[in-house]
């Protein structure tokens, strides 16, 4: 027993009475064995080391009860290492091996390709073994494997089908979580297998790119747990993982990340797609992410997520209230957010920055038909306000702008130049200065740099906000044939209206300089509003 009490967890659920049971652990390892036949091989197989321990880990682990400990598991590594015998073999356990009374056993896969992928290795095994093919029967049409005898079903759903609530599951398989584009289908049947005294969830996947998605919560959550750093005695976290300032050229570090090295494939092999991957930078991306399973933004990224959180400091207002405010705003007349970034010049060149946006319901919508992250998240998070209808309501931004001027030294407000006639002629009406910036590469160039100068320097502090990191993160960059360079919409991997109007109140902060004191502008004679 003492060799599988590994984490804090572990030994907090001895603690509360949980015991380790030899004879549950070998038993599912041997039927696994046994039974488990991968479509490449024609037989059945001997788990390696590590998936043993993991098996062993998984069913051997029980409560006082005497009930399952681990109701989730979180498994992590690089690719080849042998996470679909893994997830195969529990698939196949959980539905014939007289774990659950009347099992109904789900895997929930990103396309219907990889559903239809897992489900062929799950009917392969039962009709490879004479004794499994006479109870068991495959539909290949419905992704399904029925065992009448123990009223048991198999269902290999996947997330372009389409979602799957009511479910009454009793083990949850989701297949390489980072490649879901929405989280629709894992969030209706997170909650599925509740119901079920001995439920269980388990999330196999290597690393993402998207850090403001699901698995990567998950992910940063498991490795907390694994390092004692949170307790979770129901969570089994194996997160085999690497850090993107390990020297790529130890083995030690491959091993890391990669439990079946030397055993699947050499370090000779490894080795050798190393020297491959440095080519290129995306390919060097491709394999730090694939191989050493790490978390890498894609290439030509703007903002590197690590340098952007540790410039994290909240300011409060009345710390902020004597400081010059420049303000920037991109607004939309269709149903994409409208954003407004507020730059406090706390001189010194230091800078402070908030964002909020807004977006109509119709928005919300619209976007929760897609397999993009969703907008209620940020709402949840207070980044964004969600109004009414099927238009920006454009009546709530000018209340929030005119707020502004009452509790700061509001200097001035720039717009893009388009969507902002109107609203520019009412707030010049009020008495402020508006300015209009040009959209294109010059306009951009010194912001842009200044703004990443600022970040790496640590000079640049924020609030936390989760939408305007995201949006920084999706950001990609377009330069000319001059050397000028402005953030792109069709480069950039989702929405940016966060980073555009933090850009384009940054650069006024930084043009006009930390005193405060208006300074002429190049765009005066072109980019003030004249009505």
């Amino acid at each position: 027993m003492l060799e599988y009490i590994v984490t804090a967890s572990d030994r907090k659920a001895v603690e509360e009475g949980a015991y380790f049971d030899p004879k549950q652990a070998d038993r599912a390892v041997a039927f696994i064995e046994r039974y488990y036949r991968p479509s490449t091989l024609g037989q059945p197989i001997r788990l390696l080391t590590w998936q043993r321990d993991l098996v062993r880990r998984l069913y051997g682990w029980r409560t006082k009860e005497g009930r399952r400990r681990h109701r989730k598991l979180i498994l992590s590594t690089g690719k080849k290492n042998g996470k679909n015998t893994v997830q195969s073999g529990i698939l196949l356990y959980e539905l014939l091996g007289g774990v659950q009374p009347s099992p109904f056993v789900v895997s929930a896969s990103t396309t219907r390709e990889n559903a239809g992928q897992l489900y062929r290795e799950m009917a392969f095994s039962v009709r490879a073994d004479d004794k499994l093919k006479k109870i068991t029967k495959a539909l290949d049409s419905f992704k399904e494997i029925r065992c009448s005898s123990k009223a048991a079903r198999y269902r290999a759903f996947s997330a372009d089908a389409g979602a799957a609530e009511g479910e009454n599951v009793s083990a949850l398989v989701v297949d390489e979580l980072h490649a879901h584009q929405s989280d629709r289908l894992y969030r209706s049947l997170e909650y599925a297998t509740i119901a079920r005294p001995d439920g269980l969830t388990c999330v196999i996947s290597t690393a993402g790119v998207d850090q403001s998605s699901l698995w990567y919560d998950l992910f940063k959550y498991a490795q907390a747990v694994q390092k004692g750093e949170l307790i979770d005695t129901g969570l089994l976290p194996l997160i085999y993982t690497t850090n993107p300032e390990d020297d790529l050229e130890d083995p030690a570090v491959w091993r890391k990340a990669n439990p079946s090295l030397g055993v699947s494939f050499t370090e000779d092999d490894f080795k050798r797609d190393l020297q491959a991957a440095k080519a290129d930078t995306s390919s060097l991306l491709s394999f730090r992410r694939y191989r050493l399973n790490q978390w890498c933004q894609a290439e030509d990224g703007f903002i590197a997520p690590e340098k952007w959180d540790a410039c994290r400091g909240p300011m409060t207002d009345s710390e902020l209230a004597t400081c010059p405010l420049y303000v920037g705003c991109d607004l939309s007349q269709t149903t994409d957010p409208c954003s407004v970034s507020c730059v406090w010049a706390l001189g010194e060149r230091r800078f402070y920055v908030r964002n909020h946006a807004w977006v109509c319901e119709e928005g919300v919508k619209r976007r929760e038909l897609t397999n993009l992250p969703k907008y209620r998240a940020f709402a949840e998070e207070g980044a964004l306000s969600i109004t009414r209808g099927s238009v920006n309501d454009y009546r709530q931004i000018k209340a929030f702008l005119l707020g502004l001027r009452s509790r700061f030294q509001l200097k001035e407000i720039v717009f893009d130049q388009y969507n902002a006639l109107e609203m520019a002629a009412e707030l010049m009406a009020e008495g402020i200065t508006v300015y209009r910036q040009p959209q294109n590469h010059r306009a951009y160039t010194a912001p842009v740099k200044e703004f990443e100068v600022a970040v790496s320097e640590g000079r640049l502090k924020h609030d936390g906000n989760k939408l305007l990191r995201w949006a920084l993160q999706n950001t990609r960059l377009d330069l000319d044939s001059y050397g000028n360079c402005k953030p792109s919409r069709d480069k950039s991997t989702d929405k940016i209206d966060p980073a555009i109007s933090s850009l384009m109140a940054f650069g006024r902060a930084v043009e006009q300089g930390a005193s405060g004191q208006t300074r002429k502008s190049i765009y005066e004679g072109r980019g003030v509003f004249v009505m």
